[in-house]
């Protein structure tokens, strides 16, 4: 005769629902490790990591960018909120990169107060390019000028966690 225990359950439902608990867990673990190596190629717990790091960047000429921009296709992400001009630049320049080419992200200062962020590329053969990523429209921002309907005040880019001016308006 089989022993209960408290509440009515006896020995043999506790053992049993154990090892059910056991092999679901054990199914569960076997599944992660198929599923991890299957998406990486690799086991988990028994690799090193590696970092991988972009190319060297370069200062490239103007068609290196132009094919750049042509192939890129980061204006194709919908512009809203959570995804603006900020988030265009830093993905283009991101892409940019690991390209092998030089770009960073222009700030816009407007004399209303408000900014705006786009892509420049200094080329070896134009000089700095500037690039307003929705719409991959090439555009010309300098202090003083307009762009849109709003009127320029100062324009930087980013360098080392720095905005250092490539052009400063009065302060």
């Amino acid at each position: 005769m089989i022993k209960r225990l408290t509440g009515g359950i006896t020995k043999q439902q506790v053992a049993s629902s154990l090892l059910v608990l056991a092999v679901l867990f054990a199914g569960g673990f076997a599944g992660y490790i198929y599923g991890y190596q299957t998406g990486t190629g690799m086991f988990p717990f028994f690799y090193e990591t590696e970092a991988v790091v972009p190319p060297d960047m370069a200062t490239a000429s103007s068609d290196t960018v132009d094919d750049f921009v042509a192939a890129d296709d980061t204006d194709l992400e919908k512009y809203d909120v959570g995804f603006n001009c900020v988030e265009y630049a830093l993905l283009a320049a991101r892409n940019a990169h690991w390209q092998g080419i030089a770009a960073t992200v222009v700030r816009l200062d407007f004399e209303d107060g408000t900014g705006h962020m786009i892509i420049g590329f200094p080329t070896e053969d134009a000089g700095w390019r500037f690039l307003q990523i929705e719409g991959s429209i090439w555009v010309y921002p300098r202090v003083g000028g307009m762009f849109g309907d709003k009127k320029i005040a100062g324009l930087y880019y980013l360098c080392d966690f720095v905005w250092e001016p490539i052009e400063e308006g009065e302060k």
